[in-house]
């Protein structure tokens, strides 16, 4: 669990410098954990649906809001 969380620490702080990359990466790993602990523990599915629904809209969200950043950033000619 410390390993992972240092993961998420330092995609937070990644998201400063490139945050659709920090998201996407970020994203694609806790479907990677949603996925494992379902295959290791199948009950884990249904434990906590809500927050974890919560979590990936949340996400999606933030990417779909860095890519438009990204592109206004690019429109305007200041890249990142």
């Amino acid at each position: 669990m410390v390993f992972f969380s240092s993961i998420f620490t330092g995609l937070a702080f990644w998201t400063k410098k490139k945050p659709f990359a920090a998201l996407l990466t970020g994203l694609i790993i806790y479907a990677a954990l949603l996925v494992g602990s379902g295959i290791l523990e199948p009950a884990s599915i249904f434990q906590g649906f809500i927050l974890k629904g919560i979590i990936i809209v949340l996400l999606i969200i933030g990417l779909r809001n860095a890519k438009e950043s990204q592109d206004l950033m690019k429109a305007f000619g200041k890249d990142q």
